[in-house]
């Protein structure tokens, strides 16, 4: 007796791949490394290059990798039976979405933490408002430097410091009180949510490389998750109204939030007589020290902290969730008949691992080995694994035979509709991330926590985080080549939309797999071709 596939899930409703693809684009990025951006790179003019590269990088392959999931209703691995030679793409996808779990999964606890020590302070202030706390130094103040800027000679300006010297020591007379080495600047203070010294600000970087990264990283192409998510799609649903929506509530919610957070962060200057670009910073340190200390000075302290650490757990949450599924889902769909019969069981043992790798970043030195991860895992990587899928896609699988199997699902498209997407995926897309990865190359920054600078040794360590993903590439093409040979280049018999009333004229002589009647996949025979070409997945 034939053994039967076990059936791979499909979304209940319409509504519960929008939220899951929004909730997976909507991250932390938009909130801890956006507004950054924006003041690194001249404030509001940041949004025009942000845009450009939206329309030219962004939203095509946003689109490009939902169509892709959506058609074949495949994981991010297998789903490159349509180009065996570029396998290793699917597998880099994975590697990036398990690096990124691991140091998001603590970020999470960080939330979770500073949330429940604001909820047991309501009914006063937040503990980090004030000086005296076991993590301030000796140079935690509660009061400010005076504004030597705006005084206007210098009696005035050394009678304010010793005014401000009797209130900080509570001395009168015969205070051993030094003289500031320079009274023409206003003196920022160490702030008690922080160390002693402040946050170093990033260097002299390409505007439109910055721009770029934040594209790709905020709406997670290159992660495997948008082609996990449309993966479990109906066969006929609108994946390219889904992309416009999803891109345009990602990046308008970077736009917000930027707004939201300026005004915070130029308060914070004003009450600290310090510019702007001192209280600026980026990832943790943002959302960990200098929110907080915003939000320390507010009335009611303690809610408002409660509040916004609460978002940083449901932002951190679903995007946390996607990428774990595509790892899940991704490995799951090689071995369908073992791994979705105990799915839950696989489900754990891969949370769990995940939790061991993440216990490393909850030591003392934790925060440095996140700040590693944060800075290499999910970066030049994505750019390259998106332009081997365009390649593959358009060059080798072909753009016409793409083009129509878009058209087989959403339906026949006007001209216009491809004079955007036909020039991007086979022009200028591939061209703006050649660009964009060379600029990131002349601009490259060593990474950094305020003013740590991570050593040699530790630096290597990052960049092999970086290239795991694309030895993949490599280690799959090779692997191909030796199984396939030259086929390695064509889709293999398995390729295809799985409903049989679906597949067409082009995709009806597959034989991957028995196509069902319908959409149930309950009754589909394990038959000796689908164990065959299930089994050219496997390392």
């Amino acid at each position: 007796m034939a053994e039967k596939e076990v059936t791979r899930e499909k979304w209940d409703r319409k509504l519960d791949f929008i939220l899951s693809c929004v909730g997976f684009a909507v991250g932390l990025g938009n909130v801890w490394r956006f507004p950054y951006l924006c003041y690194r790179n001249g404030g509001g003019a940041f949004l025009v290059p942000y845009v450009i590269m939206l329309v030219i990088a962004g939203m095509p392959i946003f689109f490009f990798e939902l169509a892709l999931g959506q058609f074949s209703s495949e994981g991010p691995i297998t789903i490159w039976k349509v180009n065996p030679l570029f396998y290793g793409v699917g597998w880099g996808m994975v590697v990036v979405s398990g690096l990124v779990c691991i140091y998001y999964n603590v970020i999470i606890m960080y939330a979770i933490y500073y949330m429940f020590v604001s909820l047991v302070n309501l009914d006063g202030e937040v503990p980090w408002k004030y000086c005296g706390q076991p993590w301030n130094t000796d140079a935690c103040r509660n009061e400010s430097f005076p504004d030597f800027a705006s005084m206007e000679n210098e009696t005035q300006k050394v009678s304010s410091w010793l005014w401000y010297q009797i209130v900080r020591q509570g001395c009168v007379f015969h205070c051993d009180v030094p003289v500031p080495p320079n009274h023409s600047a206003a003196h920022p203070r160490p702030h008690p949510a922080r160390p002693q010294g402040g946050n170093r600000v990033l260097h002299d970087p390409g505007v439109w490389s910055d721009a770029a990264t934040q594209i790709f990283y905020s709406l997670g192409v290159a992660f495997g998750g948008l082609a996990c998510m449309s993966s479990y799609n109906r066969f006929n649903n609108n994946c390219w109204r889904d992309s416009v929506i999803v891109a345009v509530i990602n990046c308008g919610t970077s736009i917000y939030a930027g707004f939201a957070i300026f005004s915070l962060l130029g308060f914070m200057a004003y009450q600290t007589n310090q510019e702007v670009k001192d209280v600026a910073d980026s990832g943790p340190g943002l959302a960990f020290v200098a929110y907080p200390e915003g939000l320390a000075q507010l009335p009611v302290s303690a809610l408002w902290s409660l509040l916004f650490f609460f978002m940083i757990i449901t932002l951190g949450l679903d995007s946390q969730m996607v990428m774990m599924e595509t790892v899940i889902g991704g490995i799951t769909d090689i071995y369908p008949n073992v791994l979705r019969k105990h799915k839950s069981l696989f489900v754990f043992v891969c949370c769990m691992i995940g939790f061991l790798l993440g216990i490393p970043l909850t030591t003392k030195g934790g925060i440095l080995v996140l700040t590693m991860f944060d800075w290499y895992s999910g970066s030049y990587n994505l750019m390259i694994l998106s332009l081997c899928e365009l390649i593959a896609i358009c060059y080798i699988y072909g753009i016409k035979q793409f083009m129509s199997d878009i058209e087989m699902m959403i339906g026949k498209r006007l001209i216009i509709f491809w004079c955007y997407y036909l020039p991007m995926w086979m022009v200028i897309t591939p061209v703006a991330i050649i660009f964009i990865v060379v600029m990131s190359g002349v601009n490259y920054t060593p990474a950094y926590y305020g003013d740590y600078h991570f050593p040699p040794w530790a630096e290597g360590i990052g960049w092999v985080l970086a290239m795991l993903p694309l030895l993949c590439v490599i280690i799959g093409a090779i692997f191909a080549l030796v199984k396939f040979g030259p086929e390695a280049i064509k889709p293999r018999p398995g390729w295809g939309p799985r409903p049989e009333e679906d597949r067409g004229d082009t995709f009806k002589e597959n034989l991957g797999y028995e196509a069902s009647g319908g959409e149930n996949e309950n009754d589909i025979p394990y038959s000796i071709e689908n164990r065959k070409y299930a089994n050219e997945f496997r390392m």
